[in-house]
């Protein structure tokens, strides 16, 4: 609607605005793709799962936007040039192409609102990166709506505000996709999960019967999921079929109490104190 609109109405800006919100549509595609990836089982060809599925959608998502901003920037700079040199002269745009953009802030701030609620409900990198393409949607409408405005209200002398408009929409663009290629390395460079995670691993396996101590923790992000190492400690006293079953029990409650750990390998070690009992 906006492209249509910015099109019949002679506003670069908002056709600008139109082509960011159509390559969210892609976007949004590529990070469906990657969540339902992300949600399958480990297989004999992906042990560890299929976790970084999600936060390779999140760079595709990223890279996306790099492309639009490129564009974008290049045909505004293009038309600004061309006005002040005189070689080319600028339509006005009407007063419909700034109702249309002032329609998508309210509709895409909505849009953010809910998606990055469920983003962070369900701790998906990617979500919330797709969520943020609609709030940049909302915030370079929000640019849009004001070049329109000088454009239409200042006369001939000013109408390459909507020229500019369209750059900053680009800038803007280009800012958001840096932040979220950032972000979405975290997932595929296995950093560490966040501390509240790591201690309620240390919790729950500290509670199984036969843990008399946790020697070391790592917990690693892979995208959705959590993978785990750690090191229980347990009477040395006890046999190698007891300290096994013990590391399975520790598996078991961390695997099924802690919904984010999909792995964890235990290691057991010789409790250096004197054990309960």
């Amino acid at each position: 609607m906006k492209t249509l609109i910015g099109v019949t109405g002679s506003s670069i800006a908002l056709v600008a605005d139109g082509i960011h919100t159509l390559a969210d549509t892609f976007t949004s595609l590529a990070v469906w793709i990657g969540l339902k990836i992300a949600r399958r089982p480990a297989d004999t060809t992906h042990p560890y799962g299929h976790g970084k599925a999600e936060p390779i959608a999140a760079k595709v998502v990223a890279i996306a936007l790099f492309l639009v901003a490129g564009g974008i920037a290049f045909e505004s700079i293009k038309a600004i040039l061309a006005h002040f040199a005189g070689t080319a002269e600028l339509a006005a745009p009407t007063a419909l192409t700034l109702y249309a953009a002032l329609l998508s802030i309210f509709a895409k701030e909505l849009l953010y609102q809910y998606q990055v609620r469920i983003g962070r409900k369900v701790s998906s990198v990617a979500l919330i990166a797709d969520a943020w393409h609609h709030r940049s949607d909302a915030f370079s409408s929000v640019a849009v709506a004001a070049g329109i405005a000088v454009a239409v209200l200042a006369g001939e002398t000013w109408r390459w505000a909507d020229q500019a408009a369209a750059l900053a929409v680009a800038v803007f663009i280009a800012w958001i996709a840096w932040d979220l290629f950032k972000q979405s390395a975290a997932g595929i460079m296995d950093t560490p999960a966040a501390d509240e995670v790591e201690s309620e691993i240390r919790r729950v396996a500290g509670a199984v019967e036969g843990v008399l101590g946790i020697e070391k923790t790592f917990a690693r992000r892979s995208g959705l999921d959590v993978l785990v190492d750690i090191h229980v400690e347990v009477d040395p006293r006890m046999s190698v079929e007891t300290g096994h079953e013990i590391a399975s029990r520790v598996t078991r409650e961390l695997t099924e109490t802690i919904p984010e750990v999909t792995h964890a390998l235990v290691h057991i070690e010789p409790y250096r104190g004197t054990p309960e009992g």
